[in-house]
């Protein structure tokens, strides 16, 4: 996956806390970013940590990216997945099969993408999170980026990074 956005690492996904407490240190060290003098290097375990032991957003993710590095680092992950399935389901899909969902912002893209940006939360009465969900046609696919966090201001900051990845990070 050559060239992503700057700031984003591909880390693993779904792994049990201690395991991804174990590599953490090994995966910022192999990333080769250069720690500030200010930096929280056991604060930036903890994240790694966290980012790689998080469940994925959808069972069709194939990879993550987590955003680490930069002055606008946002600490969020994005879920990456193609769907065997046809660009005509992206409506249907801006959900991501959570239950409930409330589309705040839906904007379609020029390349007949589509970017939404959804209330979503997992039965009635739960916490609600923001699902930002970028789908790009593809042959016989949809390549999917989906970023969820209850965060907004985050969001807004890889708004344009999540649709780049999703325009060419899946597709090579």
């Amino acid at each position: 996956m050559s060239g992503l956005p700057p700031g984003w690492l591909p880390i693993p996904f779904a792994l049990p806390p201690q395991t991804a407490l174990e590599i953490a240190p090994e995966l910022l060290a192999a990333s080769g970013a250069e720690p500030g003098e200010e930096a929280d290097l056991a604060a930036a375990v903890d994240n790694a940590a966290a980012a790689m032991s998080r469940l994925p957003v959808t069972t069709a993710v194939a990879a993550r990216l987590w955003h680490a590095f930069g002055v606008t680092a946002t600490g969020l992950v994005a879920d990456l997945s193609l769907e065997r399935r046809s660009p005509s389901t992206q409506d249907e899909a801006v959900g991501a099969d959570f239950p409930r969902v409330d589309v705040q912002r839906r904007v379609v893209l020029d390349d007949g993408g589509l970017v939404t940006l959804a209330a979503v939360a997992p039965a009635a009465g739960d916490d609600v999170a923001f699902l930002l969900r970028v789908q790009v046609p593809a042959v016989d696919a949809v390549c999917v980026v989906d970023v969820l966090d209850r965060d907004l201001r985050a969001i807004g900051v890889v708004w344009d990074d999540a649709i780049e990845i999703a325009r060419g990070g899946m597709r090579g």
